[in-house]
């Protein structure tokens, strides 16, 4: 397996693609908890490691950790991955 780094900024819907975003802002209602991304690496059976000291470069200004993800696919679908299961995730919260 390969290791993928994934950004917050990645999947953060506020943001312009130019500052990192990579996933459609329809996809995610709101920008995703570390914590959501833990939970749902741990959901997909992921082996995933934080690096809490990191900034991604873009935005060197904004709190936003470093995720490595062990996956053996494109960083892309991994992201879609990700993505619709945290919005699945965020929405069953909202109905209760």
């Amino acid at each position: 397996m390969k290791k993928i780094v994934i950004w917050l900024p990645y999947l953060d819907p506020s943001l312009p693609r130019r500052l990192g975003r990579r996933i459609p802002k329809n996809i995610l209602p709101r920008k995703p908890l570390l914590e959501e991304i833990i939970e749902v690496c741990k959901e997909l059976n992921l082996e995933c490691e934080i690096e809490k000291e990191k900034k991604y470069p873009r935005t060197w200004y904004i709190e936003s950790p470093k995720i490595i993800i062990s996956y053996d696919g494109k960083k892309s679908v991994l992201l879609k991955i990700l993505a619709n299961s945290i919005r699945n995730k965020i929405l069953m919260k909202q109905k209760k």
